[in-house]
């Protein structure tokens, strides 16, 4: 039987399941919604300080979260097209 050549090694997997494209498509969907739809952000970020205030309120000497606000970040709706780029790219490349 003849040994295969590394050249000819041919991969019948693709380099992601389709677990894993699942993911990556929420998850960048999650993040064009959070950069695209006004107030989801800064709700978002009212929720994890008052979750931190809550925390350390128990804790002695605890720095407290900041309360400036925050802008609509639109850069986390590319981010976002871009992990669902990369999700798809992935899963179709064998």
């Amino acid at each position: 039987m003849p040994e295969a050549d590394d050249s000819q090694t041919l991969y019948h997997h693709r380099v992601i399941n389709p677990h894993t494209l699942v993911t990556g498509v929420l998850m960048g969907t999650v993040l064009i919604l959070v950069g695209f739809i006004p107030g989801l952000f800064s709700n978002l970020i009212e929720g994890v300080r008052r979750a931190s205030e809550q925390f350390t309120s128990r804790q002695p000497g605890a720095m407290p979260f900041g309360s400036e606000g925050h802008q609509q970040p639109a850069w986390l709706a590319v981010v976002g097209a871009g992990l669902i780029l990369t999700s798809i790219l992935a899963y179709v490349t064998r």
